[in-house]
């Protein structure tokens, strides 16, 4: 037969077993969720830095190619640029406007997004974070296009304004 006391030992030590690997099992699943929605922020916050990046160059970059469409009002042309910049998934909206705020070329000629229809066109170059109508973050971003030849105190012939969205960096950092 069996001692019953040395039952009872062997079930105390078991029942001070649990305790200790849960005494460290808790903390260290604690702590390591705390860090990995620390690191999960810092991800999405350098995704969406390096997103808006991506826009400002891709803006210049357009608007230095297109300069001569702009100053000479080819529309054909600019079309062509705005259709390219359309068929980007990040880009929601890209339009041509001429110095007087008329559309030269658009992704949608209708449908200016609210973020950029409210910003004044001028003489320097506007970058800001706002939301879309379905709520999503947007980078819109408005470059001034000067003639040849002209200094940056002059008016502007032409602005291309862009809206690109933060979805598909977003969609990265959740991953």
């Amino acid at each position: 037969m069996t001692d019953p006391s040395s039952h009872l030992a062997s079930h105390g030590q078991s029942g001070l077993r649990i305790k200790l690997v849960l005494a460290f099992l808790i903390p260290t699943i604690t702590i390591a969720s705390l860090i990995m929605l620390v690191e999960q922020r810092n991800v999405r916050r350098a995704v969406t830095a390096l997103t808006a990046q991506h826009a400002a160059e891709l803006a210049d970059a357009v608007r230095a190619s297109a300069g001569p469409y702009v100053e000479n009002a080819e529309i054909a042309g600019l079309q062509r640029i705005v259709h390219s910049l359309g068929t980007g998934a990040a880009v929601e909206y890209a339009d041509f406007v001429d110095g007087d705020g008329r559309i030269l070329a658009s992704t949608r000629p209708q449908a200016v997004p609210s973020e950029l229809a409210a910003r004044p066109l001028s003489g320097t170059t506007a970058d800001f974070t706002g939301r879309n109508a379905a709520g999503a973050q947007v980078e819109a971003l408005i470059r001034p296009s000067y003639a040849r030849g002209s200094d940056m105190l002059s008016h502007p012939v032409g602005y291309l304004r862009l809206s690109m969205n933060s979805s598909a960096a977003a969609g990265v950092a959740r991953a």
